[in-house]
């Protein structure tokens, strides 16, 4: 699946999405606040030839985050008809950099987080709302609690205890539409939550892809693996454009 500027509406619109930026604050082209830290100022941000290289690089040597995610065989999350998009995709963002770092984790539940968080009803959001979730409290197997289920029953103690294990501790944002940054971060091995207002929808950035001499996005989405290929696809012109961007770069098991 490739989504650029010439791609029909029919493509992209009609699943459920549910991203909300209404609340982002935009102080100094940065909102997550204390949540996450601004891009490091004193972290390099690769040239654009840089990013080309380097992109091309991992594509030869099968490094990049989906060739990893191919090797481990992880999932692409299905929100189903949730609106839980701004969960699934930190989330995903989450357990693929756990991974990375050689720690166990299981698939977890994005209404775990999402559905506590909007008081148990199918509401929109943005990734802000799902990183002071796990920060404090972390994210259950959906072993325990189905990936979907928007269900106070599930809200236990021995839940609430299971989550404390899968808890974020360190993610950094990026600048919206800061493509270098974004790219820096994403061949550096750190997965993007991000979303795009034009869609109304949060994904994960899984790699750098290099097109007519353009950066843009593979992407992981929530719909499930019928979509694109696998659940993978592509973004490319206006469309890689996010308006909302945070990694994680670190990741704790209690």
């Amino acid at each position: 699946m490739i989504i650029d500027d010439t791609t029909s509406e029919q493509i992209w619109a009609g699943e459920a999405r549910g991203l909300d930026l209404s609340e982002r604050p935009n102080e100094g082209g940065y909102g997550y606040a204390s949540i996450a830290t601004p891009f490091p100022r004193s972290l390099r941000i690769l040239s654009k030839q840089e990013v080309i290289d380097v992109a091309k690089d991992q594509e030869k040597y099968k490094s990049r985050i989906s060739d990893f995610r191919a090797w481990k065989n992880w999932s692409v999350k299905n929100q189903g008809q949730t609106n839980y998009c701004w969960a699934n995709a930190t989330i995903y963002a989450l357990e693929l950099q756990l991974l990375k770092q050689g720690q166990p984790v299981p698939s977890l539940s994005s209404a775990s987080v999402a559905a506590p968080i909007k008081g148990y009803r199918n509401r929109g959001g943005w990734g802000a709302d799902a990183l002071k979730w796990l920060r404090t409290r972390g994210a259950v197997p959906v072993e325990f609690w189905p990936a979907n289920a928007i269900d106070r029953r599930f809200d236990t103690e021995a839940n609430q205890l299971r989550a404390s294990k899968y808890r974020c501790t360190d993610w950094v944002e990026i600048q919206p539409r800061n493509m270098l940054q974004a790219a820096t971060v994403i061949l550096m091995g750190h997965p993007i939550s991000a979303g795009f207002n034009w869609w109304g929808h949060q994904i994960t950035i899984l790699d750098v892809v290099i097109r007519d001499g353009e950066i843009g996005w593979r992407i992981a989405n929530s719909w499930g693996p019928t979509w694109g290929e696998n659940g993978i696809g592509e973004l490319h012109g206006r469309r890689a454009l996010f308006d909302d961007a945070v990694c994680p770069v670190a990741g704790s098991l209690a």
